[in-house]
C-alpha cells in the first residue's frame, strides 16, 4: 500500500496526504477523508522516511499561553528553571507564546521538530483542538488535566500548605481574614480549598470576605480593586490571603495608597513564592513552588515518557509549600 493509493481513495493530492501524515494542518473536511482512507486501506507510513523527514532533534518544546506573559509572575520562575533543567540533558528547548483564545493556531511547524512538549498556563478547548491534530508527542501539564494525545499529569498538593497558612493566621488571633482571588480554573481550586479549611477551623468564618474577580486579565489591577472592596465592605478585617502574587502586588499598592502597613496594620499573605515576593520588603508570608523542583519533575518524567522507560505508576506529585515570611503578624488589640 502506498501514499499514492491513499491520496486517491481521498481524492486528494500526495502532498496533502504527506502534510497530514507530518503533523501539517488543512480543513477538517479533508483532514477526515484522508484519515478514513488510511484506516479503510490500513495504510502503515514507512517509519525511517518519517524520521528522516520529521526534523527531530532531540528537542523539548514549550508552549505559553500568552496570557501568562502578561499577567503571572511566577511563568518567568518557572521558564528559567525548566530552561536549566532542560540544559542538563540532551535535549534543547523550542519556546512558543499561543494565545489559546484566538480562533486560528499555527505553531510554525513546532509539531515536526519536538520529542515532547511542556505546556504552562490555561488553556481553551480550541487550543487543544488544534493542538491535537498536529502533535501526536508527549505532553506534560501541571495543576489540571492535560488534554493533549498522549497527555501526562503532574499532579499538585497545596491544600496542607493552605491549611498551615489558616492555621497560622490563626495561631496570630486573626479571625477576621480576608481572600482574594482571581477568575481561572486554578483560583477557584484555590479558593475550595480554602473554603473547606475555614469551615472546618473557623466554623463562624463570614465567606462573604472571599472576594473574587471577574474575568480579567490584569490581575495587578484586580488585587487593587477587590482590596479596595474588601476593606470598605469590611473596615474591621486584619489579614487578607492574595491567591496569586500578582493579585498581591496591586492589593500592596491599595494598602500603600490608603496609608496601611503591613503587617502592623494588616497582616498578608501571598501565593506563587515569585522572587519579587521574596525581594519586597518586608518579603511575604507564602505558599508556592520550589520552581527548580517542578522544573525537574516536568522535565524528567516528559524525557522517561519520550525515551518510553517511565514506569506504569500513578501521576507525580509536586507539593506546594509554606513559608512565613516578615508580611504577617500577631493581630493588633484595640
Amino acid at each position: 500500500m502506498t501514499i499514492k493509493e491513499v491520496a486517491e481513495k481521498a481524492a486528494v493530492s500526495v502532498g496533502t496526504v504527506s502534510k497530514i501524515l507530518n503533523g501539517g494542518t488543512c480543513k477538517p473536511d479533508i483532514y477526515n477523508r484522508v484519515q478514513d482512507a488510511i484506516r479503510e486501506l490500513n495504510y502503515q507510513p514507512n517509519p525511517y522516511a518519517q524520521a528522516v523527514r520529521s526534523m527531530k532533534i532531540n528537542c523539548i518544546g514549550i508552549i505559553v499561553e500568552a496570557r501568562c506573559k502578561q499577567s503571572n509572575l511566577w511563568m518567568h520562575d518557572l521558564l528559567l528553571a525548566l530552561f536549566e533543567e532542560v540544559s542538563q540533558s540532551k535535549y534543547f528547548t523550542h519556546v512558543m507564546y499561543v494565545d489559546s483564545t484566538a480562533g486560528r493556531f499555527n505553531f510554525n511547524g513546532m509539531a515536526k521538530r519536538v520529542d515532547g512538549v511542556i505546556l504552562i498556563g490555561t488553556f481553551e478547548d480550541a487550543f487543544y483542538e488544534a493542538y491535537n491534530r498536529q502533535f501526536d508527542v508527549p505532553t506534560i501539564y501541571y495543576w489540571n488535566d492535560c488534554r493533549a494525545k498522549n497527555g501526562i499529569l503532574v499532579k499538585v498538593e497545596f491544600a496542607d500548605a493552605i491549611r498551615q497558612l489558616f492555621e497560622h493566621f490563626l495561631a496570630l488571633g486573626h479571625t477576621r481574614i480576608g481572600m482574594i482571588s482571581a477568575c481561572n480554573p486554578s483560583d477557584w481550586d484555590k479558593t475550595a480549598c480554602w473554603t473547606q479549611i475555614a469551615r472546618e477551623l473557623l466554623p463562624d468564618y463570614n465567606f462573604d470576605r472571599i472576594r473574587i474577580a471577574g474575568k480579567n486579565d490584569d490581575t495587578s489591577r484586580l488585587g487593587y480593586e477587590l482590596t479596595q472592596e474588601l476593606l470598605e465592605r469590611y473596615p474591621d478585617t486584619t489579614a487578607i490571603f492574595y491567591a496569586a502574587d500578582n493579585l498581591a502586588i496591586g492589593g500592596i499598592s491599595y494598602l500603600r495608597e490608603h496609608r496601611l502597613g503591613y503587617p502592623e496594620d494588616l497582616s498578608i499573605a501571598g501565593f506563587d513564592n515569585t522572587v519579587w515576593a521574596k525581594n519586597i520588603i518586608p518579603a511575604l508570608t507564602e505558599i508556592g513552588f520550589d520552581f527548580t523542583e517542578l522544573a525537574r519533575k516536568l522535565c524528567l518524567t516528559l524525557i522517561s515518557h519520550i525515551e518510553k522507560t517511565a514506569p506504569a505508576a500513578t501521576a507525580p506529585v509536586v507539593p506546594m509549600r509554606f513559608e512565613r515570611c516578615g508580611s504577617t503578624a500577631r493581630v493588633r488589640k484595640g
